[in-house]
């Protein structure tokens, strides 16, 4: 339960931490039957910011275009989709080099306080319209190669965090406060901590402030589970605080994946890494009972083909036996041989279907393991 306060409150700490502006065009792509769509278009509105409704996910490059879109909120599934595209095209037209050497030159510029970046990028910006600006990322982590690229290249991209029951945001970045793989610190009126954290910082977020939730709707004991005695929220979510007090999701107690000889893995670290490889357009990393010993857990991967890339002349005429072997291929060379032994994946499920997601484009991972149980798929 959600009250006039709670939201009212989110809006005011958000106007806080970001700059938006009456000149400013956002494309609408989240639902407003979620908090993370509902409290950010007030926020727009709040600021006198233009709305434009996205025609749908394959029309956001073109929408972006026709509306001269500066602003948008969004899931990084969409962003890291948006920039698998550039980079395709960079790659196409031979200017990777090109690209990475203006990178270098923009952030030594930009050391000494000169910002070039419109410039340097403007062909590479008009692919986006032209106008766009700032980009707030949320409902998952994002891959910090994409945002440091939307970052060099002149689009502020900042990464935020938060619950339904906290209205949705609890902290975030801003102009003056990035730092890459965080999401930011705590916005005004809101305090979080780390709840029992182990040997390496890491434990459960817990919060407090104006925008937690008056409870769950008819349901006192989850209430009492979720909000301690004291008024903290506990999240579920694990993370650590570093010492500029910026926050690190390391993942979803509930996700995580706990192997026999103690050590954990956070799945959404290890995809990340899936998810960089070209041919893939998503995954899901999961655990298996282990074939040897069915006390202990074997790190598996879902992944689904990306059949835009599927279709490049390096890949062109491949049977799918040959793009999932290629897929395994680089899964054991780029990321078995980057983690510690213990993260090593030793199992691909490959597929041609879109996993099973949320409306806010979350992959629902208890039914796509059911699916996987049931059907090896």
């Amino acid at each position: 339960m959600l009250s006039q306060k709670n939201i009212a409150s989110n809006v005011h700490s958000m106007n806080a931490a970001e700059k938006l502006y009456n000149t400013d065009v956002n494309l609408v792509m989240l639902p407003f039957h979620h908090t993370f769509g509902s409290t950010g278009i007030i926020l727009m509105l709040n600021n006198g910011v233009r709305n434009v409704f996205c025609d749908g996910l394959r029309h956001i490059q073109e929408n972006m275009k026709e509306y001269k879109v500066s602003v948008f909120v969004c899931v990084p599934l969409i962003l890291e989709a948006m920039h698998k595209r550039i980079l395709l095209e960079v790659k196409k037209q031979g200017k990777e080099k090109t690209i990475n050497r203006a990178k270098k030159l923009s952030n030594a510029l930009l050391k000494v306080g000169i910002d070039v970046r419109k410039k340097l990028f403007k062909q590479l910006l008009d692919k986006l319209g032209g106008n766009m600006r700032f980009v707030v990322s949320g409902a998952a982590a994002i891959d910090k190669q994409v945002a440091e690229d939307f970052n060099s290249w002149g689009i502020l991209t900042i990464q935020g965090y938060g619950l339904t029951e906290t209205s949705p945001v609890l902290c975030a970045e801003n102009e003056k406060c990035l730092k890459l793989g965080s999401v930011g610190i705590p916005l005004i009126d809101v305090e979080v901590k780390i709840d029992n954290p182990n040997e390496k910082g890491i434990g459960e977020i817990i919060a407090k402030g104006p925008n937690v939730m008056l409870g769950y709707y008819e349901n006192d004991e989850a209430t009492k589970e979720a909000i301690d005695d004291e008024g903290w929220l506990h999240t579920g979510d694990l993370a650590k605080i570093d010492k500029d007090g910026f926050i690190f999701i390391t993942g979803r107690q509930k996700n995580m994946i706990v192997l026999k000889n103690g050590k954990k893995i956070f799945p959404e670290e290890v995809e990340t890494l899936v998810n960089r490889i070209d041919l893939v357009e998503e995954c899901m990393v999961f655990g298996l009972p282990d074939e040897k010993d069915k006390n202990d857990i074997t790190l598996s991967v879902k992944v689904v083909l990306n059949k835009e890339t599927a279709k490049e002349e390096k890949y062109k005429g491949m049977s799918d036996d040959e793009l999932k072997d290629i897929i395994w291929n680089k899964i054991k060379t780029e990321v078995n041989e980057t983690v510690p032994r213990y993260k090593h994946i030793t199992n691909m499920i490959f597929s041609k279907e879109e996993l099973v997601k949320t409306t806010t484009k979350k992959v629902k991972r208890n039914e796509e393991m059911k699916k996987i149980l049931n059907n090896g798929l």
